[in-house]
């Protein structure tokens, strides 16, 4: 399974919730990504974690094989989450205010219970 993380650059990739979110899958974690970026990385992904990036219909439609959206951000409206949901994408919204390191660790949670 493949896990994509958006965002990495504001998430402390020293804490321990990394390895549990890398034993699910293959993890590949990008600092920033345009349009046509999120489109290419999302394309074989499974799980996508996003912090800052919107995950509109526009990039949506074109990620055939997503079967979950983590939003980690404050921001509930960052994912249009009833298109996703039209889409067959599961969504979850982590509580806001968590440091980085509950983000990544409670994001592997939210993965770890959504494959079982």
């Amino acid at each position: 399974m493949i896990i994509v993380l958006l965002d990495s650059q504001s998430l402390y990739r020293k804490c321990p919730g990394w390895n549990d979110l890398a034993s699910l899958g293959v993890l590949y974690g990008y600092e920033t990504s345009t349009l046509d970026e999120l489109i290419h990385r999302g394309a074989d992904a499974s799980v996508m974690l996003t912090n800052r990036t919107p995950l509109r219909r526009e990039v949506l439609d074109y990620l055939s094989r997503m079967r979950l959206v983590i939003n980690l951000s404050p921001d509930p409206a960052l994912v249009e989450e009833r298109i996703a949901q039209d889409l067959g994408i599961a969504c979850r919204h982590l509580p806001p205010h968590q440091t980085a390191c509950e983000s990544i660790a409670a994001a592997a949670r939210e993965v770890a219970t959504f494959l079982r």
